[in-house]
């Protein structure tokens, strides 16, 4: 058995103090950093934010609220007006977040997302502890454009993606390899009795859950729930969450005559959305890339559905290859075509002893690769390198 080092025997002593700034803390869609930021186990987590949500989903505590600047609202109009770009957080509020990590005694500072981190530029650079950001997804593409992209790998010590893809986008765009470290959400893993019925005999449920924007490919899931429906196979569709597509997507399901078959419960609470879970029959995730370059890493709902053994029905698209080998933990479609996602699940609901097999292997595969704690265990090794990192960075003479 391995011995850890002695930078890790100190934290598992003392519990290193982390400053985790996410500039809203929480959205209802990020209950992935939620479980990271509650789940560590070797540091005790001091959250900043700008804005407070959610509270009632994600009661933690302590929680940091930065306090406005009085000249806030002219700083953002003159940015926005005339740089053509949010503004960076302002010295008043760096100055919070470094009293802050002073007092905590924190030896490194954990930014969600890439996109926010820019605007934290001013902070990252009068920070001398190791320092750390998030890479999720839809931060990739504005970042990675960004004139200060360098600027802000220059003053990080880690840089943490959800999927192979994006850390290999950023490693294109010069992100220094050695500073990449992949880090794939965790899940909770429910009991086994929790993995839901074969599809015999009863209504086809099919599953989405997400946020209501085009990368997801809701209308997608739609439409092929349409063609489903016409060839006679009784089947309907959940799509839980909300987001600025909703009435378009009521819209089409009442266009396609299938809006009887279309519920849609809004964002629910974990228990809520575990009931569905054990009900559904199919998850479908049929992601595509936006004309803005908005992608996926790995979507956690998926994982989450996978936990439960439902086999997984998605398009071949950025990380979502890294979950499922298609044919065996679920199916991958090589495109976003509605008649596609139709045929897949025709084809598994047909077969109970595919649909089988891919429930027990889409469950196996998160337990051996996306659960919670193996995920956190990765991430706090990050941690540790990184601040060995900063140590060997805050030593270098001057220039």
């Amino acid at each position: 058995m391995m011995h850890p080092n002695t930078t890790e025997s100190r934290a598992i002593r003392e519990r290193t103090s982390i400053l985790i700034y996410c500039a809203t803390f929480l959205k209802p869609e990020m209950r992935h950093v939620y479980r990271q930021v509650n789940g560590l186990q070797r540091f005790v987590p001091q959250v900043i934010t700008r804005r407070r949500k959610s509270s009632d989903l994600f009661p933690f505590t302590p929680v940091t609220v930065l306090k406005k600047s009085n000249l806030r609202f002219f700083r953002s109009l003159w940015y926005e007006s005339l740089r053509r770009r949010p503004a960076p957080l302002s010295r008043y509020e760096c100055d919070q977040m470094l009293a802050l990590r002073e007092k905590t005694d924190a030896r490194i500072a954990h930014l969600y997302f890439g996109t926010e981190a820019l605007k934290a530029l001013p902070y990252l650079r009068r920070e001398s502890c190791a320092k750390v950001v998030s890479f999720h997804g839809a931060d990739i593409a504005p970042t990675v454009a960004d004139p200060d992209f360098n600027i802000l790998l220059a003053q990080v010590d880690a840089v943490l993606c959800r999927s192979r893809s994006l850390a290999q986008d950023l490693i294109d765009h010069g992100c220094p390899p050695e500073k990449v470290h992949l880090n794939p959400t965790g899940i909770p893993i429910p009991d086994a009795s929790d993995r839901p019925p074969p599809p015999a005999g009863t209504p086809v449920q099919l599953l989405q859950a997400s946020r209501f924007i085009e990368k997801k490919g809701l209308d997608i899931s739609i439409r092929a729930l349409a063609l489903l429906r016409s060839s006679g196979v009784n089947a309907r569709l959940i799509l839980a969450g909300d987001g600025p597509l909703k009435t378009n997507l009521e819209s089409l399901a009442r266009e396609l005559g299938v809006f009887p078959d279309v519920r849609f419960p809004g964002f629910l609470n974990v228990e809520a959305l575990a009931r569905y879970y054990r009900e559904s029959h199919l998850f479908l995730h049929p992601s595509r890339t936006t004309p803005s370059g908005d992608r996926e890493g790995i979507p956690n709902s998926m994982l989450e559905a996978m936990s439960y053994g439902i086999p997984p029905i998605a398009t071949r698209h950025s990380g979502i290859p890294e979950a499922i080998t298609d044919g065996v933990e679920g199916v991958l479609l090589p495109s976003e075509e509605p008649e596609d996602l139709a045929a897949a699940i025709r084809s598994l609901i047909n077969d109970p002893d595919r649909y089988a097999a891919m429930s027990i292997t889409a469950r196996t595969q998160i337990l051996d690769t996306f659960s919670i704690q193996k995920s956190i265990h990765k991430l706090e090794d990050v941690y540790l390198r990184a601040i060995d990192r900063a140590k060997k960075r805050n030593n270098q003479p001057a220039l």
